[in-house]
């Protein structure tokens, strides 16, 4: 058994080029010093005694510096190369999170906050346009979700150093730390950069599909597909937003507990996230696990209405539910997702398959913790879980309805 599991993970990790490895390395180091998202909220209700409406605005204005960060970095990445956004995005992000310890007002600290989003976020669709570049067809999925798993890696030391630091010295060292690891990355890229510089990997495979769209934005099928995906983003998106405050207000957290989740729900996808892709990219199915994973979320945040106490162990239950189906849910959801935009699309419109994709997560960002703060503000945290599970059930029932539309080629299932 155990080496069966062994084989699957090796040959799931094997034939990818050394760029990638290298591309997901440093994501690893930029990602384990990611400690400010996580305890946004918290920071800012408890740290600067914002309302809980002002955090969630503030949220807004680092998902709406994301969002056009998305359709700057794309563009950027078309005219300048993605290795030029990268180092730019690196360096000036860094910077800009360690200028966010001096914004102790409101307005100061949303102008601050988008500013930071737009510089550092310019890296997300120069990275993408790098993993295209230095991946083939039929390993693709692969790439993305090593590039995850790294990702997945970071967020798993990041959160819980930062829950340590948080409560020991204090929030401003999450920024600092934050700002350093990017910094970090920019000088490791800068020195491993002329290494990679010329090569380009071909397509080795070729699929033969049906879609005849110039690009993403006339390709109205695709459009429904982000649509679908926007819904289940949203749901999935309060992990960051609502759920530090709901673990630390209702069962009664610590900053390094709230740390320790964030630990096992990065380690879960790092076990599990690439074996799982293997085994669904080697069979060509794209379409159950989209359907599965967003069920499972649905699971997870049904799970959060079972009645707990912090002052018992019975907040366990929902807990361990909850970080167990919003883990697969999103190894099974989201990396396929990825998976049908790059099988829609070729080496000439990939750029806008990509970089609406991209966009789409921004907007879902921008839109999450506005809506997560109304429904807890206005009503309780209980209404935002139904809401939750009806927005990843109703994406899961409109992927089904349509899911002939979104078929590719008789290769994909």
């Amino acid at each position: 058994m155990l080496g069966k599991v062994y084989k699957q993970y090796k040959e799931s990790l094997s034939g990818l080029s050394k760029e990638v490895w290298i591309l997901s390395g440093l994501m690893l180091i930029n990602r384990s010093g990611l400690m400010v998202v996580p305890f946004l909220a918290l920071y800012l209700t408890e740290e600067l005694q914002f309302t809980l409406i002002q955090a969630g605005t503030a949220g807004m204005w680092f998902g709406i510096g994301s969002l056009l960060s998305s359709l700057l970095g794309g563009y950027l990445t078309d005219k300048y190369g993605f290795a030029r956004i990268m180092k730019f995005s690196l360096l000036a992000g860094g910077l800009s999170f360690w200028s966010l310890v001096t914004a102790k007002t409101f307005i100061g600290f949303c102008s601050l906050i988008f500013v930071t989003a737009l510089l550092a976020d310019l890296l997300r669709p120069a990275i993408m346009s790098a993993i295209a570049i230095y991946s083939r067809e039929e390993n693709r999925t692969r790439a993305v979700s090593l590039l995850r798993m790294a990702i997945n890696l970071g967020i798993a030391v990041g959160p819980a150093l930062g829950g340590f630091l948080a409560a020991k010295f204090g929030y401003d060292w999450l920024f600092i730390i934050n700002g350093g690891s990017a910094i970090l990355t920019f000088i490791i890229f800068i020195s491993v950069h002329p290494t990679m510089k010329k090569r380009k990997i071909p397509d080795e495979v070729k699929v033969e599909t049906n879609i005849t769209a110039r690009t993403a934005y006339t390709d109205y099928n695709y459009l429904w597909l982000i649509l679908i995906m926007f819904l289940v983003v949203v749901a999935f998106l309060q992990i960051l937003f609502a759920i530090p405050l709901f673990f630390k207000t209702v069962y009664g957290f610590t900053e390094q507990m709230v740390g320790f989740f964030f630990t096992l729900n990065g380690l879960l996808i790092v076990v599990f996230e690439m074996p799982i892709v293997n085994y669904y990219e080697k069979q060509r199915k794209f379409y159950k696990p989209v359907i599965f994973g967003g069920l499972l979320m649905a699971i997870g945040y049904l799970s959060l209405l079972i009645p707990a106490s912090g002052s018992s162990l019975l907040w366990l239950i929902p807990f361990l539910i909850y970080t167990l189906t919003i883990g697969i849910g999103e190894i099974l959801n989201l990396p396929f997702f990825n998976s049908l935009a790059l099988a829609r699309s070729n080496r000439r419109n990939s750029g806008s398959y990509m970089g609406l994709m991209t966009f789409t997560f921004s907007l879902s960002f921008t839109v999450a913790p506005l809506i997560g703060s109304f429904i807890i503000d206005g009503y309780s945290f209980d209404a935002l879980w139904i809401v939750s599970t009806f927005l990843c059930l109703l994406s899961v029932a409109l992927f089904v309805l349509l899911k002939d539309r979104f078929l590719i080629s008789d290769q994909y299932k």
